[in-house]
């Protein structure tokens, strides 16, 4: 008799998980996907400045030393802090 109240349990416990989930998972998966939507601009943005940035280090006429590249990256992320683009 045990088993059978047990299987009773289960078998309403995983259908009732099973019906919340394909209620919520929907809500979840838009908020995620909308999510995503609002950060795209703001990663592009921030990717594309990156690049130009270093790209402009590369093209430079001299050879970068150590201590002017060390100075381009404190120079990039002093940039990046202030137009807000990233918090560390």
């Amino acid at each position: 008799m045990d088993t059978s109240i047990e299987l009773a349990f289960t078998i309403y416990f995983a259908f009732y998980n099973f019906t919340h989930f394909l209620l919520y998972f929907p809500k979840i998966l838009i908020f995620y996907l909308d999510t995503l939507e609002l950060l795209k601009p703001l990663v592009i943005k921030t990717l594309s400045e990156m690049v130009s940035m270093m790209s402009n280090l590369a093209s430079s006429k001299k050879t970068p030393t150590a201590g002017s590249f060390n100075k381009q990256i404190i120079m990039t992320r002093s940039h990046f802090f202030q137009k807000g683009l990233f918090n560390i």
